[in-house]
């Protein structure tokens, strides 16, 4: 038998977590003590801050693109009804509701997420899948198995209420924790900033705090080993936690919008 005839034969892939293919990957996680001096100029520095913004704006789009279906499936009731009405007398049929309009609308949605994920993602995620492709049958060619993910494509009720509490638990707990990252952005720059006025415009009167604007404001001229002492700390936490902050944003994104299954040659 080929091996196109034998990825045809398989009925049902395997399905497992969608992270297994991205765990072979490199990991780019680690980060530098120059990253500390250099992360003002640096191009990873705003490529995250600009995916970070986008994963917010993106969060409301599909807030609304939810919200939108549900009122489309109420909307929807009536003509269930008529076609049970028409299934008694007439047209039989096997499904009254008319869910798979509502399905076509959930993977517009998982598609422009995934959009946004293939951004900055090491790992992207194809937007369509071919299970006839010539790929999958050179795939099939070798001894070990593959393991490929692909969008989400057989949707159901469960799969709809996993994709639900996604975008309005996950994705906006997600959101809190991007908000305050971005909060420590804006310390950070205020920090190096009043560095800067201290070695080359002294003359600039400036404060800072230890405990970031909940104690008494000191003079950045008279402490300024205390102000380097702050920096220094936002720097690190900054710095360190920027591309995690990522990963977990694309690893939520491939855990709840995509599947994977292994080829393996029959």
């Amino acid at each position: 038998m080929s091996s196109r005839g034998t990825w045809q034969s398989m009925r049902r892939p395997v399905l497992l977590r969608p992270d297994v293919r991205s765990r072979q990957g490199p990991q780019s996680s680690s980060w530098s003590k120059w990253d500390l001096l250099l992360w003002p100029i640096q191009v990873t520095t705003y490529r995250i801050i600009v995916y970070a913004i986008s994963y917010i704006f993106m969060t409301l789009l599909l807030g609304a693109g939810v919200i939108s279906l549900g009122i489309l499936a109420i909307a929807l009731i009536p003509l269930a009804f008529i076609r049970f009405i028409l299934h008694l007398f007439c047209c039989p049929t096997r499904r009254y509701y008319p869910n798979s309009i509502l399905y076509k609308g959930f993977r517009v949605l998982v598609r422009w997420d995934v959009v946004v994920h293939n951004r900055i993602a090491q790992q992207k995620i194809p937007l369509y899948f071919d299970a006839n492709a010539d790929e999958i049958a050179r795939l099939l060619e070798s001894h070990q198995p593959h393991f490929i993910v692909r969008i989400c494509e057989d949707w159901n009720c469960r799969r709809v209420l996993k994709y639900v509490v996604y975008v309005f638990i996950v994705r906006s707990l997600l959101v809190c924790a991007i908000l305050q990252w971005c909060d420590l952005i804006s310390l950070s720059m205020v920090a190096f900033l009043d560095i800067i006025f201290v070695l080359f415009f002294p003359q600039v009167d400036c404060t800072f705090s230890f405990l970031w604007g909940l104690d008494t404001p000191i003079s950045c001229s008279e402490h300024f080993l205390g102000l380097l002492g702050c920096a220094i700390i936002l720097w690190t936490v900054f710095v360190s936690s920027r591309q995690p902050l990522c990963n977990l944003l694309c690893y939520v994104t491939r855990y709840f919008c995509c599947e994977s299954f292994v080829v393996l040659r029959g």
